[in-house]
C-alpha cells in the first residue's frame, strides 16, 4: 500500500478534523473546534474569523512540511433532505465559506489544495471519497485499514486520506 507524505486532509466545518500524513497509515489528526460558548462569538463573520485563525495557527506548525491539502468541497445534493434543509438553514453556506477560507491559508503558504467530494463529481480530477458510506461503515473500514477507531470529523478526514490512496 502506498501512504501519502507532507499531505494533510480536511474535513471543513464549525468542528474541523484535520489529518496530517507523514508517509505512514496513521496520520497525525487534530479537531478545530468552534467556541464552547456560541452566545460569545455566534455572529458569522467572528465565528469564521475564529475557524480561520484556528486553522492557520495549526498550517503554521506544519506549512513547512506539507506539499498538498485535500479539503473537502461543498455539494448540495437535490434529493437528500438532509442536504437540503442544511442549505435552507444556511449551514451548507457557511461550510462554502470555511472551504474557501481554508483554501486561501493554503494557497499563502503555498500550499497545492485539491477539492475532494463525498459523492464525487464528472470531472475526472475530483475524487470522490466516501459515496453514500455511512458513519458506521467508514469507521469499520479505517479499522480494517489501521486498527484505529477515529471520533466524528477526524474519521471522515482519515477517510478522505485513504480515498484518494484508493483504498477506501
Amino acid at each position: 500500500m502506498s501512504m501519502l507524505n507532507r499531505t494533510l486532509t480536511v474535513d471543513p466545518g464549525f468542528n474541523t478534523g484535520i489529518a496530517y500524513w507523514v508517509g505512514d497509515k496513521h496520520p497525525i489528526t487534530q479537531l478545530i473546534r468552534e467556541p464552547a460558548k456560541r452566545k460569545v462569538i455566534k455572529i458569522e463573520p467572528q465565528r469564521l474569523a475564529y475557524m480561520f485563525r484556528k486553522f492557520e495557527a495549526i498550517l503554521k506548525v506544519y506549512s513547512d512540511n506539507v506539499d498538498v491539502c485535500y479539503i473537502e468541497g461543498v455539494q448540495l445534493w437535490g434529493y437528500d433532505l438532509k442536504s437540503m434543509a442544511s442549505a435552507k438553514r444556511g449551514d451548507l453556506f457557511a461550510l462554502a465559506y470555511l472551504v474557501g477560507g481554508y483554501t486561501a491559508i493554503c494557497q499563502r503558504n503555498s500550499i497545492d489544495v485539491k477539492l475532494i467530494y463525498p459523492a464525487g463529481n464528472k470531472k475526472k480530477e475530483q475524487v470522490a471519497w466516501k459515496g453514500q458510506l455511512n458513519a458506521r461503515m467508514l469507521a469499520r473500514r479505517l479499522f480494517r485499514i489501521n486498527d484505529t477507531v477515529y471520533p466524528e470529523h477526524i474519521r471522515e478526514a482519515v477517510g478522505m486520506g485513504f480515498s484518494v490512496l484508493g483504498e477506501l
